[in-house]
């Protein structure tokens, strides 16, 4: 296991939660990423688990950038720029690691470890057994979303792709640049947030999206409890995490999240050393700090003023 950083030893130190994966009903995986500003070559990843925030495990640290995470049939799988570790029965000990045929992987997805997708230059599938490229022209893809037997990814400049088994069909352009978010919800509806604008509507009629006052833009997107949930960036009231209530969003949390994923009971939204817990009703939180005594990161449960 790498050493971790601490804090005083680098110049520019960048700590956040982006991605996470769901367990059960109040059990995630959480996933960090550390890395210094000025000098990139100095990263870490840290996997923890929650189980009802009440207990926090540490399972590891990866000397790499952990780009996304998924709990799939009872596995963890854990992506990084070149491969897919697969941790069986979510045991941290029990680790198989997997070249991707395709560079800079950024998402991963599916609905069973027999049909996996991860997308970043390109798209692969796994069917169990080994993972495959995917027939597409070229693409720079950055997010995944799948429902049922189809997924959406979107991904540089507004691209927008639908995956359905070995086909990768590229969507109609879009105008809202860089994409760092894209969900296909329980109703079939698309919503895309772009560095640009924001878009939603069935996938073959995406309108835009009219973003609260003083929202810069949305970077994450996540439907909890039948309700769509962005995170947004922006000055004074624009940053935080809004509900959409018909076409108007309202804002619940002045906290930055950068990535966000929904069990039944809960939201969780990430964002620097802070994992929001919410129920529709109360917040909690989680925090990540260093421990000199331990001399290691520790998650625990956020004190008033961090949260």
């Amino acid at each position: 296991m790498p050493k971790d950083m601490h804090p005083e030893e680098y110049g520019d130190l960048m700590v956040e939660a982006l991605r996470m994966a769901v367990v059960g009903p109040d059990e995630v995986i959480l996933g960090f990423q550390v890395w210094d500003m000025d000098d990139f070559d100095n990263e870490l990843s840290l996997l923890f688990r929650a189980n009802g925030f009440a207990e926090t495990e540490r399972l590891a640290g990866i000397k790499d950038l952990v780009r996304d995470l998924s709990f799939v049939d009872g596995d963890l799988f854990v992506v990084t720029d070149k491969e897919v570790h697969r941790f069986a029965g979510g045991n941290i000990k029990k680790r198989t690691a997997m070249k991707l045929p395709i560079a800079a992987a950024r998402a991963i997805g599916g609905r069973s470890t027999k049909e996996l997708y991860v997308v970043g230059e390109g798209v692969a599938r796994f069917d169990g057994k080994k993972w495959t490229k995917l027939a597409s022209k070229a693409v720079e893809l950055t997010c995944l979303s799948v429902y049922g037997d189809v997924a959406y990814a979107g991904g540089k400049d507004g691209t927008i792709v639908q995956i359905s088994g070995d086909q990768v069909k590229p969507m109609k352009a879009t105008k809202v640049g860089d994409i760092g978010s894209i969900l296909i919800d329980s109703r079939g509806v698309l919503s895309v947030a772009g560095h640009r604008g924001s878009l939603q509507g069935p996938p073959d009629r995406l309108a835009a999206m009219k973003l609260a006052k003083d929202v810069s833009h949305a970077g994450s997107v996540c439907e909890f409890k039948g309700k769509i949930y962005w995170g947004c960036v922006g000055d004074d009231d624009g940053m935080g995490l809004f509900v959409q209530n018909g076409k108007k969003l309202e804002r619940v949390s002045p906290e930055m999240c950068l990535g966000m994923i929904a069990t039944e009971r809960y939201l969780y939204a990430g964002g620097e050393t802070l994992v929001l817990r919410y129920d529709g009703d109360e917040f909690m939180a989680l925090n990540l700090d260093y421990d000199e005594d331990e001399e290691q990161w520790v998650l625990d449960l956020a004190e008033d003023e961090d949260a």
